[in-house]
This record gives structure tokens, sequence and C-alpha cells, in this order.
């Protein structure tokens, strides 16, 4: 490369697009050239600008979404799509920011990305914006030096920029690809960005040195991603998404199966090609799901009761005595014993128990022979035995 081809001298910015003669190399010498070009940036501390994804005047018509998501789907028609040509053109500029970023985090000293086994910045962690956090206090790089920050903030506004120029050209593949799973209860707006984190894993993921289009190998992304999102999403219980790939295995094997005769647990997981394990997390799934809400109509037509009201207490056994013993007046009566013969009249004459009327201070105080400042201090003494020590435990289910 020829200093004099790329004048990098004086220049604060410089297009993607003008780097594009030089990484329109064969894939063995596009690493060498690659680096060099990097080299060269962070010599000049040169920023790339990513352009912008061209985009029609008018969106076309006939889309595929509903009015629900129409602004989406009037946006995305906007977006030219992609030919062989821009795609690989478009693979090799995120390939050699890719690079740039790395070797920024290599010169600071952190690890590449949590998905090449590190505990440094992850891939889907946007970048973070210095100016509008006043600073670098919730940087996420703030292990790297200080002087190296802004210097990392660049180099992944880049990358992120040139992965995301290789996805918006991409998105006619949500479009596409989203239909055959409306319907299933999930909103639209969900499925859409359902397969749209499915188009930015695929981008992530590509490797374009081998001869694939991003369109083929982004679209099985998508559709796994969708898949996903129907599964988790039909049953009110999630089922995981591997148990549910297996529950589809095994009933593609059961398709040949005798409908007669009852299929070992082994020769079925060996005619599904799963695990033993996998298949009784398929059996598990399969449970009948009951809501214990759910009513119960009674004989006679009349008001439903609730299937919770059924259930039996299988942590013991049904004892009649213990269940008398739970009767609010047997509780008061066992309660009252611990008190003496005054009390118990004084509480009984007071609040009507046993049947009688209650009266008022007066008219017990004649009957013992007191004052009443005298009874209501017997009443005070007696209703607070009752409500402390293990008569007030036998008395709480009465009061609460």
């Amino acid at each position: 490369m020829e200093e004099t081809v790329l004048d990098l001298r004086g220049r604060l910015r410089v297009g993607v697009s003008e780097l594009d003669p030089f990484l329109d190399v064969g894939i063995g010498a596009f690493p060498r050239i690659a680096d060099e070009i990097v080299r060269r940036l962070d010599e000049a501390g040169v920023e790339v600008v990513v352009d912008p994804p061209a985009r029609r005047g008018e969106p076309s018509r006939g889309g595929v979404l509903p009015a629900s998501a129409f602004a989406f789907a009037q946006e995305v028609a906007r977006i030219v799509p992609m030919d062989r040509e821009e795609e690989g053109r478009l693979a090799r500029r995120f390939d050699l920011l890719e690079r740039r970023y790395r070797a920024a985090l290599r010169a600071a000293r952190l690890p590449p990305s949590s998905e090449d086994g590190g505990p440094g910045p992850c891939r889907g962690i946007p970048a973070c914006d210095h100016e509008g956090r006043g600073g670098f206090p919730a940087c996420l790089f703030d292990a790297a030096p200080p002087e190296r920050r802004a210097s990392l903030h660049a180099r992944r506004v880049e990358r992120d920029a040139a992965r995301n120029a290789l996805v918006e050209r991409s998105l006619w593949l949500v479009l596409r690809l989203v239909r055959p799973y409306l319907g299933f209860g999930i909103p639209v707006a969900d499925l859409a960005q359902e397969g749209t984190l499915g188009l930015l894993a695929a981008a992530e993921r590509f490797d374009w040195t081998r001869g694939v289009r991003f369109a083929t190998y982004a679209g099985y992304s998508v559709i796994q991603a969708l898949q996903a999102a129907s599964l988790r999403c039909r049953r009110l219980i999630r089922i995981p998404f591997s148990v549910q790939k297996a529950r589809r295995k095994v009933s593609a094997a059961l398709l040949g199966a005798d409908p007669g005769r009852e299929v070992p647990l082994q020769e079925l997981a060996a005619r599904a090609r799963v695990s033993a394990r996998s298949l009784r997390g398929v059996r598990e799934a399969e449970r009948l799901i009951l809501s214990l809400d759910s009513g119960i109509a009674e004989e006679g037509g009349g008001s439903e009761d609730v299937r919770r009201n059924h259930l039996e207490d299988a942590r013991g056994g049904i004892d009649l005595d213990s269940i008398e013993d739970l009767r609010p007046r047997d509780r008061l009566r066992r309660a009252m014993g611990t008190l003496g013969p005054r009390e118990q009249l004084v509480l009984e004459r007071r609040f009507g128990l046993n049947g009688s009327a209650s009266q008022t201070l007066e008219e017990v105080a004649v009957d013992l022979g007191v004052s009443p400042e005298r009874v209501r201090q017997i009443q005070v003494r007696a209703l607070r035995r009752l409500g402390t020590g293990d008569t007030g435990r036998l008395l709480s289910p009465l009061v609460a």
C-alpha cells in the first residue's frame, strides 16, 4: 500500500468506502493488508466513518407484516437490499474494524471479549456515551487506563456501526421469514425484535472467508430465533427449547412405531437419537397441566367448586379428633378453663358467653357484690391472661 494512494496526513476522519479498494484482495492476503491498514490508521489517529445504508425515497408496497407493525415494515422497505458483491464489501469492512477494535483492546491489555473466553467487554453490550455520562465513572472500559478509554470507545463505535450496516441491509430477511410465525398469540413487534436479534447474532458469527452468502447464513439464525420465541410463548408454563427439540424428534420416531405396542424407553431414545435423560424430560413436559383454580361443577347443577378444595394432604392422615379441636367453640372453652372461677364468670356475663345476654359493669357488680371498678379490673386481668402464653396461641386463629 502506497502512502500516496491513501494519504492520512493531517486528516481526522476517513470514510470507510475509501478503504474498499485496499480491502478488495484475495482471502489469503486480506489479514496482512487489514492489519497494515489498522496500523496506519492508529499511527495517524484517524477515525473511520461508516456510511449509512442506502434508502429509497418511497417504500415499496405489499408489506408482509400486519398493521400492528406497519411502521417497522415501512422503515425496512426503505432500505435497499444487498447483492452478493455488496455483502462481501460490508463483511470486509466489518472484519477490518473488528481487527482494529481488538488491536485497541490488546494495546489497553484488556481481554478481547467474553465470547472468546475472557471476562472483558462483551460484544453484546453497547458502547457507552462518555460525554453524556460526564466522564468515565460507568465506562465499559473502566479497567483500561484513563488515557485509552476515549480511543477504545471510538473503536467500539466504529465496529458496531459496520456491524449495524450489515444488519440493516439484511432486515428484509426478518420481514420475509416472520410470516409463518404469526397467529400464535405473540405480538408482531416481539417477533420482529426476536428476528432482529437473531440477525445480530448471525453478523457477529459470520465468516465471509468461507464463501457463503450472509443472507443464507443469517436466514438460519433468524428462523432459529423465531422458533425459539414461538415455542417459549405458546405454553403458559415455558419449556426449555432443548426439551422441545427433543420432543419433536421423539414424535417423529413414534410415527413408524406399532400403535398397539408400548416402545421401551431405551429403544425410543435410540430411535429418536436422544439421551434417556432428554427423553425423561420430554415425558415430564408432556404431563397434563391443570389450573388449581379451574372450576368443578357440583352434582345437581349448583355452584361450581375449585380443584384445590379437593386435594388431599399426603403428608398426614385425617384425624377427626384434631378436627374437632379446631372448632372455635372448643378452642374458647379450653382457653376459658385456664382462668379462675371469678374471671370466667365476669367474662361470661360481660360478653354474653354460653348463650347468656351481655351485661354492663354495674349489673355484674351487683351480682358479685363488688364495685364496678373491681369488675373492670378482673375483666382486664382475664383478657390479658387469654392473650399471652399457650392460651394466646390457642385463640390466635379466632382473632386472625
